[in-house]
């Protein structure tokens, strides 16, 4: 009898360790499929070829030439933090990087160096892409901020300076070389009466908005604009750089008071390629009274006259 019952606690023994050793055997084997599976496993995205995935990416950040900002939503950033599939993906994406935006930092608006390292590497990264700058700094920064990006002026297509009082000199100096990709210009600067600025070689200019004290002050090539922004202007001043725009097809001013007259002897005036002509009143300006207004619509040809009679509010 007891060496019946020795014999089953025997037995019990190796079937324990059998059942531990298959245990044992399943265990490693999960961990192989698990190994297998996760190997095998593609993100739905990822079956695509990159230069699908490039092409998404591209609708992620604002439509070009708008700048996307360095950080936070809708900035390029965030899709090499994903993955390391994505951020190899975006980071050879050129177009990506196409649009740097130079806008004053409200917490940080003295310490122009993160904005000027984080741009060079846009520019690294933008390849040979042409480039939309947009630099909007009220401080002594902003020559620093438009120094780092014009070794790159020939690869401007659209360029914004906005209020960078502090630019005027560096300004002159980056505006009066070549810029053989420029395609619209945005200044909105102090320039002081006695100073003129003189755009260089911009074959391919053809949108400008300009917002100076002194128009005349700028030296463009008007013959070769086809859209003209001018946010204050009285009429007087504007005609004389309109008789030179004769190409114009779309012009926009926004019109104050003239202190020279009331606009009665406004010379000829023929635009004949002009479709649309906005007059704006600018909000804290004097608008110009009705008579300007007048004598500026009939001065224009009979082919851009299709305006409203009075200015509308901006």
């Amino acid at each position: 009898m007891l060496s019946s019952l020795e014999a089953d606690r025997v037995r019990v023994a190796d079937f324990d360790s059998d059942v531990q050793d298959l245990l044992a055997s399943v265990s490693a084997q999960q961990a192989v499929a698990q190994k297998l599976d996760s190997n095998s496993y593609q993100c739905p995205v990822l079956t695509l070829p990159n230069e699908v995935i490039g092409e998404i990416f591209l609708h992620f950040v604002p439509a070009y030439p708008l700048c996307p900002p360095f950080f936070g939503t809708c900035s390029p950033i965030i899709l090499t933090q994903i993955c390391r599939e994505w951020r190899e993906i975006a980071l050879s994406t050129p177009a990506l990087w196409r649009a740097i935006p130079l806008t004053q930092a409200e917490n940080r608006p003295a310490f122009p160096r993160g904005r000027i390292h984080r741009a060079n590497t846009w520019l690294r990264r933008s390849g040979c892409c042409p480039l939309s700058i947009e630099i909007e700094d009220y401080s002594a920064a902003a020559p620093e901020l438009l120094a780092a990006v014009t070794p790159h002026s020939a690869r401007w297509e659209y360029l914004k300076l906005h209020d960078t009082r502090w630019c005027n000199p560096w300004q002159s100096t980056a505006l009066e070389g070549p810029m053989p990709s420029l395609r619209h210009l945005y200044l909105h600067m102090y320039l002081p009466e006695t100073d003129v600025l003189t755009l260089g070689e911009v074959p391919l200019l053809r949108s400008v908005t300009l917002d100076v004290l002194v128009l005349t002050n700028v030296v463009l090539p008007w013959a070769q604009l086809t859209s003209l922004t001018l946010p204050s202007v009285a009429p007087l001043e504007c005609v004389p750089l309109l008789q030179q725009a004769t190409n114009l097809v779309h012009c926009t001013l926004g019109l104050c008071f003239s202190q020279d007259g009331t606009g009665n002897d406004l010379p000829e005036l023929t635009l004949p390629f002009l479709e649309s002509l906005t007059l704006l009143r600018k909000s804290g300006v004097t608008p110009c009274n009705r008579l300007e207004t007048r004598h500026l619509h009939c001065a224009l040809s009979p082919s851009s006259r299709n305006i409203p009679d009075a200015p509308q509010n901006q």
